[in-house]
């Protein structure tokens, strides 16, 4: 549970992204996907007590278990919006050490965009549900 924030977290205090000036919907996303309470398959899976091996995206083909770092580097179905917003380096051979990066970063800029992914992205799954 929670493998992107055990990967990410080192200490227990106020975390950077918080503490800037983006909008607050934004903030709220990243915190989501953080802490895994999220709609993604790897966390509704558990409630239905699905096999991990099993709760693969829905939205693509690629037989991928539908996780933070499938959903926001590499399911295709997402990749019109995370062109539109993750950076290039993060996207090119992606890696769990790139998702934690990018989680962690101090940029206003990239935080932002990541919200904006995140936020858009669940958006545009919702409205799409299988």
């Amino acid at each position: 549970k929670s493998f992107v924030y055990k990967h990410i977290v080192n200490t227990f205090e106020l975390q950077v992204y918080l503490k800037k000036p983006l909008c607050k919907k934004y903030k709220k996303v990243i915190c989501q996907y953080r802490i895994s309470a999220h709609s993604l398959h790897i966390e509704t899976g558990r409630y239905t007590k699905t096999n991990i091996n099993m709760r693969n995206c829905k939205f693509c083909n690629l037989g991928c278990i539908d996780d933070e770092y499938h959903f926001i580097l590499t399911c295709p179905y997402q990749s019109e919006l995370r062109n539109k917003y993750i950076n290039k380096y993060y996207i090119v051979k992606p890696s769990m050490f790139k998702l934690c990066q990018l989680f962690q970063s101090n940029s206003i800029q990239k935080l932002s965009n990541l919200g904006k992914y995140l936020h858009h992205s669940t958006e545009l799954r919702k409205a799409n549900q299988l």
